[in-house]
């Protein structure tokens, strides 16, 4: 169930896993010839003997074999035979290339716009890996049995989930796991007369690792490198894309032209940075000419929405109530009024150049809006709209009757939109739909291309779940006063929560009970009174698989409250020595931070120890790898001391990608601003594995996956 209702969601039931790996099997029978090219040419890549090509084919031929319950193959001719097959789809020199020790293989991977060895047998890897690490700590004394183990299998395969060694729980499932016992007992790897060979077992450990190692190196290739990479491709990379002017119609731009498309815009916080019936009202009341019945009226709508009633059709219909026998033409003379003193400088820049945009596409711009004609008018002919759906009062001999004829809100607005499609060709498909407001729902679910624009929360929240595009555009005009107040306030939420903590640490007697309730406090106090609304994508990730080293891309100072609000109990964190001279230094050093020198390169690995300590005891790390905020969009080189704290304490890495805290507090200022926040919690990163001396690797590779979740 999401927030905008039921939503259909699809697994796979464990009773039809056999089923499934059937018809995966046939599938991936077509391709595993360039999963087994794809890997065994990672393995030669850096080999210059003059054998390089007896090399690839031993591997291909013991890829084969260590697959060979998994896939069905011709004899070893004909498999050959098939393998040249591919060989030409990726290279028609690839003789040359792999016989020359000279000719880059990585060049040659690197020219593929397609890799399938993750897809295809990356499973297998981890089931064969859940089969050794079970065998390896079999008890002898045990008699062995098939059901036994594989039952056995079951909990150590959900353990190594848990504990982040294999990253899918699909991998642990009874087919997958009985084809790798069955490649186990081939190759004499289970117990015979109560003896297991530790080091053949060891050896195919090993070789799993390698196996994986050559999968991260195709997908690290495949997030960098393409044919037509260029440098401004990496330049682009490196920052977050924005909501400017550019970025916004360059992406309209790009897309399919023709009268066919229709975009449709709603009013409020989407072309106006404003809310025009606010405005209406307040300039009605001002004018002098509101009967008691109208301000009677407005104060029973005040009344029923104060109540927790927010259907915009009641509070409409009761509004409408109070300006029967009103003249029509006063409200027009109004509306024009209004535009013209209030709404005419808070059109935003990015709506007048999306629609620009549009129009040059050849598509058809409309308005489909919950508020009357009376307020969007004015705007319409502004932008040069002539196209409006919106809320219609009923009209008698130039007097409103106090009813409503047409109502535009909810699945009024879809019902609009297709209306206007069936009268002029429109592809709803293809067609676009700007809006703050979950409330439009129903047409943002009949559109092809739904763009949330400036969301509230819960739409921020919708969009993020389904990967809709979402713009923000800047604010038209500031608040600072208020904005100063609100930061005040948040920095001023330490002091409720400290008591809060130091309470709930009398109570339990439990020190970290009261560093958790005062870093949770802190967290939800401090992101309420700044104004900042998070939608997270991810989350059971920050529970899942604690104790963690939790890493974020620093971008603002906002984002202390984003982490507290998320990470909320057993966590401390890595800071400069420079905030312990701070007045919240020693607040932060009771939370248990630990503060590091980072002039002093010795010092700060000195300091390092107290935290693989806090990870040993079940207490996560949250540390920004880049050791320093930006204060903008752009990513930072990553610094090795998170690396070198997963590989010591024994944890996996979470990524925590926030996409937008700089816009909460830009950079060279000192106010908070509301924001809605999104971040996004990455599946964990197995670290058992990791060796020092390929911590490099590590590095460019996390730091390829925040860049890639970044421009997404």
């Amino acid at each position: 169930k999401s927030k905008a209702g039921l939503k259909t969601q699809f697994s796979l039931a464990p009773t039809e896993y056999l089923t499934a790996t059937y018809y995966a099997n046939m599938s991936s029978g077509h391709l595993y010839h360039r999963a087994f090219i794809e890997m065994a040419l990672v393995k030669i890549k850096d080999d210059t003997s003059q054998d390089r090509i007896l090399h690839f084919w031993q591997e291909i031929m013991r890829l084969r074999n260590l697959f060979k319950f998994e896939f069905f193959y011709t004899n070893k001719p004909e498999f050959s035979s098939e393998i040249e097959e591919e060989l030409y789809l990726f290279d028609k020199n690839w003789r040359a290339i792999i016989t020359d020790s000279t000719k880059d293989i990585t060049a040659l991977l690197a020219s593929q716009e397609l890799f399938v060895s993750n897809a295809i047998l990356f499973i297998y890897l981890e089931a064969n890996k859940v089969v050794c690490h079970t065998l390896n700590c079999w008890d002898l004394e045990d008699e062995f049995s098939d059901d036994d183990f594989i039952e056995l299998c079951l909990f150590k395969g959900k353990e190594l989930h848990w504990q982040g060694r294999i990253r899918r729980l699909d991998s642990v499932s009874k087919p997958f796991l009985i084809s790798a016992l069955r490649l186990a007992k081939n190759s004499k790897l289970t117990p015979v007369n109560g003896e297991i060979d530790y080091e053949q077992l060891e050896r195919w450990m090993l070789l799993l690792e390698d196996l994986t190692q050559r999968l991260r190196f195709l997908q690290q290739l495949e997030i960098n490198s393409t044919k037509k990479a260029t440098k401004e491709d990496v330049e682009e990379k490196e920052i977050v894309p924005g909501s400017e002017l550019n970025s916004v119609s360059e992406e309209v731009l790009k897309q399919e032209e023709g009268a066919h498309i229709a975009a449709f815009f709603d009013l409020d916080r989407t072309l106006i940075n404003d809310f025009s019936a606010k405005k209406f009202l307040q300039s009605r009341l001002l004018s002098g000419e509101t009967t008691t019945k109208e301000i009677l009226s407005q104060f029973a709508s005040a009344i029923i929405y104060a109540s927790g009633n927010r259907d915009f059709e009641i509070l409409t219909k009761i509004t409408a109530l109070g300006i029967k026998g009103i003249k029509e033409s006063d409200f027009i003379t109004l509306g024009e009024d209004v535009y013209s003193n209030h709404l005419a400088n808070t059109i935003y820049p990015e709506s007048r150049s999306l629609i620009a945009s549009h129009l040059e596409k050849g598509h058809k711009v409309v308005i489909v809006s919950a508020a009357t004609i009376y307020q969007i008018q004015p705007v319409a002919k502004e932008l040069g709209i002539k196209d409006i759906f919106c809320t219609k009062l009923e009209v008698h001999k130039g007097r409103f009757t106090g009813n409503i004829e047409e109502m535009c809100w909810g699945e009024g607005k879809a019902n609009a939109a297709r209306k206007f499609a069936k009268k002029n060709d429109i592809d709803l498909s293809k067609s676009f739909f700007y809006t703050d407001s979950i409330e439009d729902y129903p047409l943002l679910e009949i559109i092809g291309k739904p763009r949330a624009t400036n969301p509230d929360s819960k739409l921020s929240q919708l969009a993020f779940e389904n990967d809709w595009p979402i713009l923000r555009f800047e604010e038209t005009k500031g608040t600072p006063v208020v904005n100063g107040f609100r930061t005040g306030m948040a920095i001023a939420s330490i002091y409720p929560s400290v008591l809060k903590g130091l309470a709930k640490g009398a109570v339990t007697m439990s020190r970290q009970e009261a560093v958790n309730t005062t870093l949770a406090s802190l967290g939800d106090l401090g992101t309420k009174l700044a104004g900042l609304d998070i939608a997270v994508k991810g989350k059971h990730n920050l529970e899942d698989f604690r104790p963690a080293i939790f890493c974020f891309n620093h971008q603002s100072s906002a984002d202390a409250f984003i982490l507290m609000k998320l990470l909320r109990k057993d966590v401390t964190g890595i800071a400069k020595k420079e905030l312990e001279m701070t007045p919240i230094g020693p607040l932060f050093k009771a939370l248990g931070a630990i503060f590091i020198d980072r002039s002093d390169r010795a010092k700060a690995i000195e300091a390092m120890k107290p935290a693989v300590d806090a990870l040993k005891n079940g207490i996560s790390v949250a540390i920004a790898p880049e050791g320093t905020r930006s204060g903008s969009k752009t990513l930072g080189a990553f610094k090795k001391g998170a690396f070198h704290l997963a590989i010591k304490g024994g944890v996996p890495i979470i990524p925590i990608v926030i996409k937008n805290a700089y816009m909460a507090m830009p950079k060279g200022s000192s106010i908070l601003k509301p924001t809605h926040i999104e971040v996004v919690v990455l599946d964990p990163i197995d670290t058992s594995e990791w060796k020092v001396k390929h911590i490099n690797n590590y590095v460019e590779e996390l730091r390829n996956m925040y860049l890639n979740e970044l421009e997404s």
